[in-house]
């Protein structure tokens, strides 16, 4: 419990500091935040810039219910998914395929906000990738109709 009230603590001051470090950054190059969905999930690094990648998430849980629990004499969410973002390809070649439980690197995990790619990422001119959101457990994962977003800083390469 110790450890999770510290890096609650340590987010709220990293958090604090985002203002001023964006608005920094903004004269560096252009902030974007992209949104996007399953329908729409691929992105192409345009030439002469580069990309700075500084998170990508979605919704926190999708499918739950309210349910009355006798125990604890409140109502509680049950069911629910947690919302994922993986790499589905990057320049053509297939990183994620849920269907063959296959999967690429996992950029966004809602309910213990574990990834397996630390931010940020910097991607060079003409890279292009697309992105997957599913939901549910490893395994049994499906497509997810809800939106993600991408949050990026676009710098001119001259």
């Amino acid at each position: 419990m110790k450890i999770k009230i510290t890096i609650l603590l340590l987010s709220f001051i990293v958090l604090s500091f985002l203002p001023s470090i964006a608005q920094n950054q903004s004269s560096l190059g252009q902030t974007k935040l992209i949104e996007f969905n399953n329908e729409n999930p691929k992105f192409e690094v345009p030439q002469g810039k580069s990309w700075v990648i500084y998170s990508i998430f979605s919704d926190y849980v999708t499918d739950g219910i309210m349910k009355y629990d006798e125990y604890s004499k409140k109502e509680r969410l049950i069911n629910d998914k947690e919302i994922r973002i993986f790499l589905k390809t990057l320049n053509g070649i297939e990183k994620t395929d849920y269907t063959k439980n296959i999967y690429g690197p996992q950029f966004y995990r809602s309910t213990n906000n574990s990834t397996s790619v630390n931010f940020p990422i910097s991607i060079p001119e003409k890279t292009t990738f697309n992105l997957i959101i599913l939901k549910g457990q490893i395994g049994e994962l499906e497509l997810y109709n809800g939106k993600g977003y991408l949050s990026v800083l676009e710098i001119s390469n001259q």
